[in-house]
């Protein structure tokens, strides 16, 4: 199982290896990388719907890379700015559960 911790290690060490730093890049460009990602994802789920409608096919595996990009693009923004992915999602899940009232959470750790 892929956690974490050993995406943010592999992610910088392949910045590094082919690209820059991640400190090279202003985090207004990791977004913009993240946000070009989400906006296959949507092209995609769009065509998935017209397609569905004109007995064409969209491979759902394209899809799922695509969300994966937006995850990795999201783990460079998260270290630019400092900050460690993991303990971003396990607070704003937890937050949100407890605006929601739900009891789920994710660990009781909160921290960023």
């Amino acid at each position: 199982m892929l956690t974490f911790e050993e995406l943010a290690k592999a992610n910088k060490l392949r910045s590094e290896d082919a690209y820059f730093p991640i400190g090279e890049w202003t985090p207004q460009e990791w977004s913009n990388a993240m946000a070009g990602e989400c906006g296959e994802v949507c092209n995609l789920t769009k065509k998935l719907k017209r397609d569905a409608e004109s007995n064409k096919r969209v491979d759902p595996t394209k899809i799922g890379l695509e969300i994966a990009d937006v995850v990795i693009y999201a783990d460079l923004l998260a270290q630019r700015l400092g900050f460690k992915l993991e303990s971003l999602v396990r607070t704003k899940f937890n937050l949100t559960s407890e605006k929601v009232r739900s009891s789920v959470k994710i660990g009781v750790k909160i921290d960023i």
